[in-house]
């Protein structure tokens, strides 16, 4: 087992380690309040989910695996939209978003990497599981693609509420 493992670590590029180091920096990171442009916060939702669909490889007949895609995204979009709701304030005049700090982003980074980094091995191994159960790559790749955008969903819905709730307070008034 550890001599696999010492093969996995030996054979991967140095580029990756990097990613590693930078995904783990933004995780701790958000581990404490921290204040972005209001923007920002399409950034990493886009940049993760072009990353992983980027990444998925073509099969032949990979029309054929969209839809377990599609059913990963969709379940992945809740998980985000119901699990992972973080605290944060709106500044409208300064356009910022203030998130209160979460353990919640430190995981969720983590399990993308792991699963590229799993995904990409076996495909560089030419792993017969990958041959035999191709659906499983593109199920849990839109599982972790749909989690980032149903976060992103619950961040847009909650400011969206607090600011039609901010229209109806000024138009009282």
């Amino acid at each position: 087992m550890t001599n696999v493992l010492m093969g996995m670590l030996k054979g991967t590029p140095w580029y990756v380690y990097g990613i590693f180091a930078y995904l783990m920096f933004i995780g701790i990171k958000s581990t404490k309040s921290y204040t972005v442009p209001a923007l920002m916060i399409y950034i990493l939702p886009i940049a993760m989910t072009i990353w992983i669909v980027a990444g998925l490889p073509t099969y032949q007949g990979s029309a054929a695996m969209s839809p377990y895609f599609c059913v990963g995204v969709v379940v992945g979009m809740l998980i985000g939209y119901i699990l992972l709701s973080q605290r944060a304030t709106v500044n409208r005049e300064m356009r910022t978003v203030t998130f209160e700090g979460s353990w919640v982003v430190l995981p969720l980074l983590m399990s993308v990497f792991v699963v590229k980094y799993f995904f990409g091995y076996m495909h560089a191994t030419n792993s017969q599981f990958i041959v035999n159960y191709p659906w499983v790559e593109f199920a849990v790749s839109g599982c972790i693609a749909g989690i980032f955008v149903g976060r992103l969903l619950h961040i847009f819905f909650k400011f969206s509420s607090q600011y039609q709730s901010f229209l109806a307070r000024s138009k009282d008034k």
